[in-house]
């Protein structure tokens, strides 16, 4: 079975700014905090600003060292419609095993 730490949420006045604590708030507890980053699409941008992105991304990860961690949920916005029926598809074609073929 395993025991998730005992953790609690201290509020500041912004709310953005409210953190998590797991055990004590001392040396031997952990601090945990959210953030999020909106990054544009750059499929139409020049190499500059791809380059600039880059540097900036790199230079906030450079900042964790050891002693954090730091934990990445990658989302994207997109429309997968072309991708999943091709995938469908090749699923139909490719396979000999009736249960992984489609159900009409």
């Amino acid at each position: 079975m395993i025991r998730y730490p005992n953790g609690y949420i201290i509020q500041t006045v912004q709310a953005e700014d409210a953190f998590l604590v797991y055990g004590e708030l001392n040396a031997s507890g952990h601090v945990a905090k959210g953030f999020r980053l909106d990054v544009p699409n750059l499929s139409n941008a020049g190499w500059s600003q791809k380059n600039e992105i880059y540097t900036h991304l790199q230079s906030y990860l450079s900042r964790f060292d050891a002693s954090k961690r730091l934990q990445l949920r990658y989302t994207k916005d997109a429309n997968y419609d072309k991708i999943l029926e091709k995938y469908e598809a090749d699923t139909e074609r490719f396979s000999d095993v009736p249960f992984c073929q489609g159900f009409e």
